[in-house]
Order: C-alpha cells, then sequence, then structure tokens
C-alpha cells in the first residue's frame, strides 16, 4: 500500500480586512460551541454518535506536525515517514 500524497498549503497572505476583521464591529454570528473533549468521550462510551478522531487520523496527523518541526529546523522540504 502505498502512502497518499498530501499537499499543505498554508498562506500568510490575506489581510485582516478581506475578512471583515477590522475591529469596528463584533462577530456575532460565530457557530455554538463544541463540548469539551472529554465530554464526547464519555458520549462514545454510551454508544452516542460523537465526532471522535481515530487513533489512525491522530497519527496521521501527529506527523505532519513533526514534519513541520522537522522541516523548520533544518529549513527544507521533508518527506513523510
Amino acid at each position: 500500500m502505498s502512502s497518499p500524497n498530501i499537499l499543505l498549503i498554508l498562506v500568510d497572505q490575506h489581510r485582516y480586512d478581506c475578512v471583515g476583521a477590522d475591529g469596528r464591529q463584533p462577530w456575532e454570528d460565530l457557530p455554538p460551541a463544541w463540548p469539551h473533549a472529554f465530554e464526547l468521550f464519555l458520549d462514545a462510551l454510551n454508544g452516542q454518535a460523537a465526532p471522535l478522531v481515530t487513533a489512525r487520523e491522530a497519527a496521521v496527523r501527529s506527523e505532519v506536525m513533526e514534519a513541520f518541526y522537522r522541516g523548520a529546523h533544518t529549513q527544507s522540504w521533508v518527506a513523510l515517514r
């Protein structure tokens, strides 16, 4: 099984006023807050539907972050293991 090719694009060129966050008016149409992670875990234990991250997905996310750190440390492109 081959590893999937993942392209992650991070941009920092968006100006604050492009999204309307100029500080003049507060954002009031925010989405509802999610429950605490432990509450989601307990819901999953009780058989309720809970949007939990699988162990495989958590491992992949961890590897991606470690690759970010390796790339920043060496100032070069790195491959995911």
